[in-house]
């Protein structure tokens, strides 16, 4: 059996990781030249750690990063109104939530596979479906044949067009800002992640090192309209001045070339992931909203789930052990997406009044619905 992966990501990267534990032989093609930082910060779940921990891969993220003892969410004048407990965490489920560069990350997930199986600067124009398998084509004219293609090429995925899936992206009516900044971190925020609302305005942020913190800030704002680096930034200082103190601290410090802009979209839910020998994963399959930190989080679990089914089948049963890898994972992924999507438009609420009430009613809501939302979200798909 031969596969390939398309797209080393965070969830082709952890693909190649599953079938290399499960002895499967894989090729994994990215079209990218080489291997460089991307992106900014990420956090890294309970329930990503336990599958890394499955790939004996958790003690090099802890080591990279910094495992955060406390998630506070907070009104723009510093009052919690959500707090999750890092330590509690840790108890139910072995791991908390582990802030880190998405770079380190990346990178730790690429050196630590054979890099005889990694092909670069291999973008791929079209596929082929034969009674064989599926034969891939490069633009640098190279052909692969694999009896099974795994797509990890992300939210705008080649392959999912290929098979016939035609979904358009939806704009969550949002942008966001983000970067790594260097300066001496507040002791708010030395072994905690903060997110702060406000009208139409969110800012979060962690520490990803020593003297680096990992920040994003959302903002409700037209789709396809790039900012300036310097407007960046001056939005920033305006529209967040009365945001407190440790946020203004962070907005500082800020280098106005380090911000990134990215358009928040999401994927409308999809009826099937794959086709014949074809597999949608990740961002591929069910790119959504980031209000919940568990995008990286669904492409890892999905990486699992599938190596599992795959090692169980041969080749004569691989297109049924797909279809059980999506009934497996679909259910449960539109579910997050959902819950992500509706944290995502409260916390876009512009009007006062409602911005009030929304804050009140969820420092309100009962302890007994976060922890069963927090139980279903990290206990994973094992």
């Amino acid at each position: 059996m031969q596969i390939a992966i398309l797209g080393a990501g965070i969830g082709g990267l952890t693909m190649a990781h599953c079938l290399e534990k499960a002895n499967i032989p894989f090729s994994l093609f990215e079209r990218a030249p080489d291997i460089h930082p991307v992106g900014a910060g990420i956090w890294m779940p309970p329930n990503a750690m336990n599958i890394f921990k499955t790939l004996d891969l958790d003690s090099v993220i802890l080591e990279s990063g910094v495992p955060l003892q406390k998630m506070n969410l907070l009104t723009k004048s510093g009052s919690s109104f959500s707090i999750v407990d890092g330590n509690k965490l840790k108890s139910q489920f072995g791991y908390s939530a582990v802030s880190l560069k998405r770079y380190e990350l990346h990178k730790k997930l690429y050196q630590s596979l054979p890099q005889h199986r990694i092909h670069l600067d291999h973008q791929c124009t079209h596929v082929e479906v034969n009674s064989r398998g599926v034969d891939l084509f490069f633009s640098n004219g190279d052909q692969f044949k694999a009896d099974v293609l795994i797509a990890a090429d992300g939210i705008k995925s080649m392959v999912r067009k290929a098979i016939g899936d035609h979904r358009e992206l939806i704009y969550s009516g949002q942008t966001c800002l983000r970067a790594i900044t260097t300066l001496s971190i507040p002791d708010k925020i030395k072994t905690e992640a903060a997110e702060v609302w406000g009208h139409g305005l969110r800012f979060g942020c962690s520490p990803v090192g020593p003297s680096e913190v990992y920040w994003y800030a959302t903002l409700v704002h037209p789709p396809f309209t790039a900012m300036s680096s310097s407007k960046a930034f001056k939005i920033l200082q305006n529209r967040f001045r009365d945001f407190p103190d440790f946020v203004q601290l962070i907005i500082a410090h800020i280098a106005p070339d380090t911000i990134i802009q990215t358009d928040i979209f999401e994927l409308p839910e999809g009826k099937r992931w794959s086709k014949d020998r074809i597999v949608l994963l990740g961002d591929a399959a069910h790119s959504m909203t980031p209000n919940l930190g568990q995008g990286a989080a669904m492409a890892i679990e999905d990486a699992f789930v599938l190596a599992k089914h795959i090692s169980n089948s041969n080749t004569t049963s691989l297109a049924t052990s797909l279809l059980r890898y999506q009934e497996q994972r679909m259910q449960r992924v539109h579910q997050i997406a959902k819950i992500a999507r509706q944290l995502g438009r409260l916390g876009g609420w512009q009007n006062p009044f409602l911005c009030r009430f929304r804050n009140w009613a969820l420092k309100k809501a009962p302890r007994s619905l976060q922890e069963k939302q927090l139980e279903f979200i990290f206990s994973g798909p094992y």
